[in-house]
């Protein structure tokens, strides 16, 4: 049955003794489907946390992993995450009767009474999507229907609520803003869907600057301010795919609202591990000439929080600390783009020079 669509009978508030009695179902679930397809491992090392990923068969590796590019590691060592994950398609192997009702499941696909608990749950009901976190285990769980029919966005950006959920300290949070820059000197980009984020990544990467991430990156405040990357791919709109000729796109489904870039890829002698924070950039798509010019520390953190606050509601007290951290560590500056996309990467390269 797909996750969500329980019956409205049921009681109304998940308990976290129904909800750790449940993830346990799940996992059984789990061990059932991979004693029949076998296992896959891989790890990932995501700044200092490492995380181990086992799936049982390969169907859902081959959609998932090729986007984690960056943070594929050997995963020697004990993790500091494990997540188990499978589809039924291949597997035949479902999951088991969901303890919420569908109307408990709100914006974002959160169930309302688990939201900030020990089980976390991320459930997308229409494209057949659960996620489920342990967070005194630290342990995640994926489940989907069916592997080839995933919606365009999770195969961009996989495991984005479990890193979300795992990551998130006083001192690190995963934001919705991109990056470029390297370990000397680098720029955070923030600013809600449309801002150009996005296409003023992929024009920093056009011109060999390097590339930390345009959509999500880890943040970390301490020692000090950095971008992490997590994921190799760009998402970008028709109009800045034009902007940007030598960039390979991949339309991942006829339904997909953006093209997919692979940027691990095209370019992985430009894909950074990092890149210090020396500068947050609030972009904004104008025509006329590029303008470069102060923002005020308030006007980065409204550029930050929204979009990352509503994303994932969860240890929004800590993202809210990051980013009011960040915001007093790092100058900020409007960033409005212009006509010629060409002087984008030039104008950031001579801030950033500036800044170290």
């Amino acid at each position: 049955m797909p996750a969500g669509h329980g019956a409205d009978s049921r009681a109304g508030d998940v308990g976290e003794h129904a909800a750790l009695a449940y993830f346990d179902s799940v996992r059984h679930a789990f061990a059932r489907a991979a004693l029949g397809a076998g296992t896959f491992e891989q790890g990932l090392q995501v700044g200092d946390v490492g995380v181990h990923l086992r799936f049982a068969g390969q169907e859902l590796a081959r959609a998932l992993l090729p986007a984690l590019g960056p943070v594929l590691h050997s995963g020697d060592g004990r993790p500091d995450v494990e997540v188990d994950l499978w589809d039924e398609r291949s597997t035949g192997v479902g999951i088991p009767e969901p303890v919420w009702r569908l109307r408990d499941v709100v914006a974002r696909g959160d169930v309302r009474s688990l939201s900030g608990g020990r089980v976390r749950v991320q459930v997308d009901s229409w494209n057949k999507v659960l996620t489920m976190w342990d967070a005194q285990l630290r342990r995640g769980i994926v489940w989907a229907g069916d592997a080839q029919r995933l919606p365009y966005w999770l195969p961009a950006a996989p495991l984005r609520a479990i890193l979300h959920w795992s990551l998130a300290t006083r001192v690190r949070h995963m934001l919705h803003a991109g990056a470029v820059g390297n370990e000397r000197a680098g720029a955070l980009l923030a600013g809600p869907p449309g801002s150009g984020k996005s296409t003023t990544a992929l024009a920093c990467l056009e011109a060999g600057l390097g590339y930390v991430g345009d959509d999500y990156v880890l943040v970390e405040t301490e020692p000090a301010a950095r971008a992490v990357s997590v994921y190799g791919t760009a998402k970008l709109h028709a109009p800045s795919l034009e902007l940007l000729p030598s960039v390979p796109a991949l339309q991942l489904s006829p339904d997909a609202q953006k093209f997919v870039v692979d940027v691990a890829g095209a370019r992985p002698d430009l894909v950074r591990r990092s890149a210090a924070i020396s500068a947050i950039l609030l972009p904004r798509v104008t025509r006329g000439p590029l303008a470069l010019h102060p923002a005020a520390a308030s006007e980065a953190l409204r550029a930050l929080a929204p979009s990352t606050i509503l994303q994932h509601a969860d240890e929004s007290a800590t993202g809210m600390a990051v980013m009011a951290a960040l915001v007093r560590q790092v100058p900020a500056y409007h960033l409005e783009l212009g006509s010629d996309i060409a002087a984008v990467a030039p104008a950031i390269r001579d801030l950033l020079k500036a800044s170290r």
